[in-house]
């Protein structure tokens, strides 16, 4: 049995401790830079100074909070490193290794089982909250469907219900988050629908479940992993099944780079497609003229984290310092909502920045038809769909340079990239753009040009479904 030390007591240790209260581990205790804690006790274990950690050699570190990159540096220093583990690690060991787990299958091989005659391709979108990568489960999983395979969602109960086409795909499980019997419940359900094909999408305890039954039918369990955004913890939890997956599918070529060069995935299992948007009808729209404001449109998530709405504000301030006739409409909700709004109160800009609400799908190309500029400020993406809706509509992307930009954008081709966090690079970009106003059409043209061209939704699930049919034919040779 593992002994762990967790470093971190704080908020995001809570979510950790439950998990681990279902695997096979022993806690030892918190290590925590927090001096005045130490002595206490925390979700009943004893919160310690780091340099505890020297004296159990043998044991494993989990990072439990925030600062994760900070910790790492802090742990290398004291020659620890090389003693992390994440939660994924160990919940692998826990499904793959453990005495629990062989026990529970050895029940489940012994009930007899009747075999679909076709293959079934199971969406996961079991702890999806809700945004682009939801939108992309249901509506690939909708069209996806094939005279080789079945398709269904998976989803928990008490996840917003669809509209009827796609809720009458969904099968929810109605389990607590997390529980012990969660991955054990999953897998019986998965073993009834053999033989399949997990199209994974956020590492739940769906992919611990398909991966179980793999080690027992290799042949009747593929796993498809979809790389939906470019970030650390993603790409950890990920990878961490590369052995079992069968396929990385990559929303961006920066994606399909970073699994390759720096998680080492061979070439063979990963693969890259540019996401697509829905939008694909005749726009009748105008670009701002002269002496007009320009038209500057925000969609996304209001929240700090990952999309940086909080630098919405030194964009504005930017813009107040130059002679910009300027326009701010942000369609979105989330955290950062209100304080942007007093912040817009305060300053009395109420005439210049507007807020739309969370518009309905249907909505949004309305929105970005009377946009000239679109902005994204975000720290990192996969391949924002906000940012290829608004381009099929002619919006010219002002955006930071995240995975799937320079897929599709070219800068001061029909667009401008800059680095994150450059606000006031943005602002001089929108001056250039009020100075040159022939330069929206021009180059919301190319933008509308090249998403259609590269971002077509009925080729892309045509392209998908020729994946699908590779991994679901009973003799592998379909050229992808």
């Amino acid at each position: 049995m593992k002994e762990i030390i967790l470093f971190g007591a704080g908020n995001k240790a809570l979510w950790y401790t439950r998990i681990l209260s279902t695997l096979s581990v022993k806690l030892l205790f918190f290590a925590d830079n927090n001096q005045t804690r130490w002595g206490e006790y925390y979700c009943d274990l004893l919160i310690q100074r780091p340099d505890a950690i020297n004296n159990y050699k043998n044991a494993y570190i989990l990072i439990t909070c925030q600062d994760e990159n900070g910790i790492k540096r802090q742990l290398e220093d004291m020659k620890a490193g090389n003693r992390l583990i994440s939660i994924s690690e160990l919940q692998k060991e826990e499904v793959l290794l453990s005495k629990k787990s062989q026990k529970f299958c050895s029940k489940l091989l012994a009930v007899p089982h009747t075999e679909n005659c076709k293959w079934t391709a199971v969406f996961d979108n079991f702890d999806g909250k809700w945004g682009g990568a939801e939108d992309w489960v249901h509506k690939v999983a909708s069209e996806a469907r094939s005279d080789l395979y079945e398709t269904c969602i998976y989803e928990r109960a008490g996840q917003p219900r669809q509209k009827e086409d796609v809720e009458r795909m969904i099968i929810r499980i109605n389990s607590a988050e997390e529980s012990e019997d969660e991955a054990f419940q999953l897998t019986r359900l998965l073993y009834e629908k053999m033989p399949f094909i997990l199209v994974n999408n956020w590492g739940t305890a769906l992919i611990r479940s398909a991966a179980l039954l793999k080690t027992y039918f290799p042949d009747k369990v593929k796993i498809i992993t979809i790389m939906h955004n470019d970030y650390t913890a993603l790409y950890e939890q990920q990878t961490i099944w590369q052995e079992e997956v069968d396929l990385f599918f990559c929303v961006s070529s920066q994606i399909l780079s970073k699994l390759q060069k720096i998680y080492h995935i061979p070439a063979y299992k990963t693969l890259y497609h540019a996401n697509f948007t829905e939008i694909d009808y005749e726009l009748s729209r105008e670009y701002a003229r002269q002496k007009k404001a320009i038209r500057i449109g925000y969609t996304g998530r209001l929240e700090v984290y990952q999309k940086r709405t909080d630098l919405l504000e030194r964009l504005i301030r930017g813009l107040e310092d130059t002679n910009v006739l300027y326009e701010l409409n942000i369609a979105g909700s989330g955290e950062y909502e209100d304080p942007l709004k007093n912040f817009v109160k305060k300053n009395g800009l109420e005439e210049k920045v507007h807020f739309c609400g969370q518009l309905l799908k249907d909505k949004m190309p309305l929105f970005y038809e009377k946009q000239d500029i679109y902005i994204n400020i975000s720290d990192f993406e996969g391949m924002s769909l906000a940012m290829l809706d608004a381009m099929s509509c002619g919006c010219v992307p002002v955006v930071t340079n995240v995975s799937g930009v320079n897929d599709l954008v070219k800068n001061k081709k029909n667009g401008l990239i800059f680095e994150c966090g450059d606000i006031e690079g943005m602002v001089k970009g929108i001056c250039y753009l009020d100075q040159h106003r022939s330069m929206l059409k021009q180059w919301g043209e190319k933008s509308r040009e090249t998403v259609q061209e590269e971002c077509d939704s009925h080729r892309y699930i045509e392209y998908f479904k020729t994946v699908l049919r590779h991994y679901s034919a009973s003799k592998i040779g379909v050229n992808l």
